[in-house]
């Protein structure tokens, strides 16, 4: 089964890829492949002009297009005049949710993406497994076939630098590290609305090699869902709505829990409720062996600290918030990330308190 669709992208960007890829063999690709093509177009556009229209290539009406992520390296044809890649995308279909692998061709004189299905596997046909470097603030998401890989951008725990009992004279990364895990279709709830910041999205909460629920789980990202950063405001000198420059939310800033923003949330969450059985095994460490990222950036100028509500010069009564969790504090300068030490096997300040634990 193949089809074709082309579509044309107008615009000096498109036109001047020769130049930012410089001659043949293998275009650059720092940051683009297992990257969600839409993010490639955000913040990588420089190295692959192609990434909206391909968008716009793969979409079809009455479909969903979650991640859409390259699976290889794009490369010169035709003499170093086009560019052919390949997509491969988590789709819902009107029979249900696929992957689907798309082989494209950008021609570069005029800007138009042609499109060739090459296959669709149902999702329910698909091994995953998930890898956390928490010191990088990523998540690689694979299929066990090699068919599927994806990276997503995430905020992780803030530091207990040595104010905790058991964690004198050391600074701990609050998110625990886990091995031998999994993240659960049993456990995973669509639709979390208490607390309220958890906006009725997905929480899906990790499982250790004991089973137990751990009160750490993936969910959404708190006061900026969807990781923007820009944000509109109004200019008190002019009364003009601005646009000004907010913190990207790729920190360390939680109570123990990772958060994501709202597309990368979703489509996890219809990853474990629909693989093959209906369970991803977890890997969650300080590092991976794996230099691959993705372009969103990091803020690496603040974070976020337990409060030493124990020590004599505090101000705070309780050393909880209203919601039960561990009071942090705004810390203002580079995190601590080479002395960081991570804690084990969930016994870290939590984000929230799992109904089953």
């Amino acid at each position: 089964m193949s089809e074709s669709t082309g579509f044309r992208c107008f615009g000096a960007l498109l036109l001047a890829a020769a130049v930012i890829f410089g001659g043949a063999g293998r275009v650059a690709h720092a940051g683009l492949v297992s990257v969600d093509l839409r993010d490639v177009a955000e913040f990588s556009a420089g190295e692959f002009p192609a990434a909206r229209a391909a968008l716009e290539a793969l979409g079809k009406p009455g479909e969903t297009l979650f991640g859409v992520e390259l699976a290889d390296e794009p490369r010169w044809i035709d003499g170093g005049t086009n560019v052919r890649f390949t997509t491969v995308a988590l789709v819902k279909t009107r029979a249900g949710i696929v992957s689907r692998k798309t082989e494209l061709k950008w021609t570069v004189s005029d800007g138009i993406v042609d499109a060739r299905l090459v296959d669709e596997v149902p999702l329910n046909k698909l091994d995953f497994t998930i890898r956390v470097s928490l010191l990088q603030r990523k998540l690689i998401l694979e299929d066990r076939s090699g068919r599927i890989r994806k990276i997503y951008p995430l905020a992780v725990g803030g530091f207990d630098e040595g104010v905790s009992e058991g964690n004198r004279g050391k600074t701990v990364l609050v998110t625990p590290a886990y091995g031998n895990a999994s993240v659960n279709a049993n456990t995973a709830i669509e639709h979390q609305n208490h607390p309220a910041y958890y906006m009725n999205l997905p929480f899906i909460p990790i499982s250790r090699r004991d089973r137990w629920v751990s009160p750490v789980a993936f969910h959404i990202s708190i006061d900026n869902p969807d990781g923007e950063l820009l944000r509109k405001a109004r200019d008190p000198k002019t009364g003009r709505i601005v646009e000004k420059a907010r913190p990207s939310f790729r920190a360390f800033s939680s109570h123990g829990c990772m958060r994501l923003r709202r597309k990368d949330l979703l489509e996890l969450y219809q990853i474990v409720m629909g693989n093959k059985s209906r369970a991803i095994a977890v890997d969650v460490a300080m590092t991976q062996p794996d230099s691959d990222d993705h372009p969103f950036p990091l803020n690496d100028s603040a974070y976020e600290a337990v409060v030493d509500c124990a020590s004599k010069g505090s101000r705070s009564r309780s050393c909880q918030d209203g919601h039960g969790l561990v009071l942090m504090r705004p810390v203002h300068r580079a995190p601590p990330i080479d002395a960081a030490v991570p804690d084990v096997d969930g016994s870290a300040p939590k984000e929230r308190r799992s109904p089953r634990a």
